[in-house]
């Protein structure tokens, strides 16, 4: 049976309403079990990547090789491999927005003209309730700024001892992330991540859209 082309999904829902409307259409055989895979390459498997499973409530997961798990929900993504990452490099949610010139790995502010700059936990105008993003490379507009996920971080962007589990923080360094809060007058204080685990210097990195700044 000749492979039908899958339509341009662009939200969630229409991701889902695809999933509901094609699940049960005769499809090639995928492979020893009730699933059916959308390869990378555009073609129908059973090998690993993006699995969809119609026996555990319409979900679609989406792994890393043997990472591939029966999906739970809709929409099951599971990160896998993060040991793998080389320094300075990430992955996750990433935008392609916004103008100036980046080193990977350090950490910078969209100000109000569009420019990505260095962040400084010393004003609160450096950072404090900006939008933020991990440098991917030298240019946000090709390489990408990573807004959310995880990042092989190495001494030029970590300041502190890496340990697992703990919070993160904009430093008081330019461009820096540190494990310590900042507690001078003057200097904000913002959650940007945690240290994961297994790997030293591997942070999650999510930032809270709040901060506190010390008087």
């Amino acid at each position: 049976m000749a492979g039908r082309p899958i339509p341009e999904v662009s939200s969630r829902g229409r991701l889902i309403n695809f999933i509901r409307t094609h699940q049960d259409r005769a499809i090639p055989a995928a492979g020893s079990t009730n699933q059916i895979q959308f390869n990378d390459n555009g073609s129908f498997g059973a090998d690993h990547d993006l699995v969809w499973d119609t026996e555990t409530g319409d979900g679609l997961g989406i792994g890393l090789h043997d990472i591939g798990t029966t999906p739970k929900v809709h929409l099951d993504v599971n990160y896998g491999y993060l040991d793998d990452l080389d320094d300075d490099t990430g992955g996750g949610e990433s935008v392609t927005f916004g103008s100036g010139t980046t080193v990977a790995g350090k950490l910078y502010y969209l100000n109000t003209s569009g420019v990505w700059t260095e962040t400084d936990a010393d004003a609160v105008a450096s950072g404090a309730s900006q939008l933020l993003g991990i440098a991917l490379g030298t240019d946000p507009s090709s390489d990408g700024m990573l807004i959310r996920g995880f990042f092989q971080m190495t001494a030029t962007g970590l300041t502190g001892t890496w340990n697992e589990g703990i919070p993160l923080y904009v430093s008081t360094d330019a461009a820096k992330i540190q494990v310590t809060a900042p507690s001078d007058t003057g200097e904000f204080v913002r959650v940007v991540g945690y240290c994961g685990a297994g790997t030293t210097n591997m942070i999650y990195f999510n930032p809270d859209g709040t901060y506190i700044e010390i008087s």
